[in-house]
C-alpha cells in the first residue's frame, strides 16, 4: 500500500515541480524591465531547482532509492525562488502587493516545513504551521497570479492600468 502512495506522492511532486516553470518564466517577463539583475538570478534559481525537483521525482518513479533527503533539497530553493519572486513584486509594484505577501508566506512556509523535518521526525509544531502557510499561501497565489497573466491586464512593463491610476 504505501508504494502507492509513494508513486502518487512522486507525480504530484512532479506535476507541482513542472507547472511552476510557466509561472518562473512569465514572473522573469515582467520582473526584467525594472529589475533586470535580480529577476534573471530569480528565474535562474527557480527553473534549475524546479527541473531538479521533478528529476529527482522521476528517478524516484523509476525505482532509484535513496532519494527522499536529496528530495528536499530542490523544495528548500524553490522556496528560495518564491521569496525572491515576492521581494520582486513588494519592491517593483508590477503586480499586486498582497500578490507578493503570498508568495513570500508560500516561500517561506516551504522553507520551514523542510527545516521542521531536519530538526527532527516527525517535525515540531511550527514546521506543521509551515506546511499549512505553505498549503494555503501558494496555491492561492499560482491560481491569482494565473488569472492575472492570462488577463489583459498586465501591460508589457508588467503593470496593469489600474495599478498605475489608469482607466482601462
Amino acid at each position: 500500500m504505501g508504494g502507492v502512495f509513494d508513486t502518487l506522492g512522486s507525480i504530484s511532486t512532479l506535476i507541482l515541480a513542472l507547472s511552476m516553470l510557466p509561472i518562473a518564466l512569465a514572473l522573469h517577463q515582467i520582473y526584467r524591465v525594472s529589475n533586470p539583475e535580480l529577476s534573471t538570478v530569480t528565474v535562474l534559481i527557480g527553473a534549475a531547482a524546479m527541473l531538479a525537483a521533478a528529476t529527482v521525482q522521476i528517478l524516484r518513479l523509476f525505482g532509484a532509492v535513496g532519494l527522499e533527503e536529496l528530495s528536499s533539497i530542490p523544495f528548500v530553493v524553490i522556496g528560495v525562488w518564491l521569496l525572491f519572486a515576492g521581494y520582486l513584486t513588494l519592491t517593483t509594484s508590477a503586480l499586486p502587493r498582497t500578490s507578493g505577501w503570498l508568495s513570500i508566506i508560500a516561500g517561506a512556509g516551504v522553507v520551514l516545513v523542510i527545516a521542521g523535518f531536519v530538526v527532527s521526525y516527525p517535525p515540531p509544531l511550527w514546521g506543521f504551521a509551515a506546511y499549512i502557510a505553505f498549503v494555503i499561501a501558494y496555491p492561492i497565489w499560482a491560481i491569482w497570479l494565473g488569472r492575472l497573466l492570462l488577463s489583459d491586464k498586465l501591460t508589457v512593463s508588467g503593470q496593469s492600468p489600474s495599478m498605475r491610476g489608469e482607466v482601462a
